[in-house]
């Protein structure tokens, strides 16, 4: 599946590059992702659409990339290296640095929806 946006640099083309079945992360998580590809060579961003049953937790996330998650429903948790927790509603977005690990929880009875951003 392929779309196409124009941006600053020109045409971009984002491809679906990863679709994780429940299979892989159990029946809690469900994601999404796509890689932005300028041309020939990949642009340095990459989106993802996340959902989160109810009253579960996505598994511990470490990378070396910046993240930005932006809650679109719901309200839960994060765990920020294994210290601070940060409560998220909708409509909140939280920011990680790259390497800084990360746990996501829906403490709630409804599913949590939310979008994430990651570059360079």
């Amino acid at each position: 599946m392929y779309y196409r946006t124009v941006g600053e640099r020109g045409v971009h083309i984002i491809t679906t590059l990863h679709f994780s079945s429940k299979e892989e992360f159990g029946d809690s998580l469900i994601s999404q992702n796509a890689v932005m590809r300028s041309l020939c060579k990949p642009a340095p961003i990459g989106l993802g659409r996340l959902t989160l049953a109810s009253n579960s937790s996505a598994p511990l996330d470490v990378h070396g990339v910046k993240e930005a998650l932006m809650v679109s429903e719901g309200e839960g948790k994060v765990v920020v290296n294994g210290i601070e927790e940060i409560a998220i509603n909708t409509g909140d977005i939280v920011v990680f640095d790259s390497n800084e690990s990360h746990l996501l929880i829906n403490c709630s009875d409804k599913t949590m929806h939310l979008f994430s951003v990651w570059w360079n």
